[in-house]
């Protein structure tokens, strides 16, 4: 069983699309909870690390074009707009700190058994 949980994403935000760099990581995962901060200062220059460069997945979020393609696997992916709690932070503590984006990822990362 796989989950994951994505805070400050600086990769390409088409990256998980079907045919691209991390295609895999949707079809494997049963579900990714992505943490985006459309403030976050960081973020914002990821795009100038090379010629081409999209815009980081942690500032955007899955755009409706990413949608569009990933079809059904939309429903394991989750963009949850972090911004009002913790600003222009970027490192793990501005996430962690916070116990409603704590409480969030916490399906994510404890499994029950049943």
């Amino acid at each position: 069983r796989y989950r994951a949980v994505l805070a400050a994403a600086a990769l390409d935000r088409h990256w998980l699309n079907p045919g691209q760099r991390y295609d895999r990581a949707l079809r494997r995962a049963e579900g990714i909870l992505n943490l985006r901060n459309p403030g976050d200062l960081i973020l914002h220059v990821y795009p100038l690390r090379k010629p081409f460069s999209r815009r980081a997945l942690g500032e955007t979020g899955f755009t409706l074009w990413d949608r569009a393609r990933l079809g059904p696997l939309n429903i394991r992916a989750l963009d949850l707009d972090v911004s009002p709690l913790i600003g222009l932070g970027h490192t793990w503590p501005y996430f962690y700190n916070e116990p409603r984006i704590a409480h969030t990822i916490v399906p994510y990362t404890h499994f029950v058994d049943h």
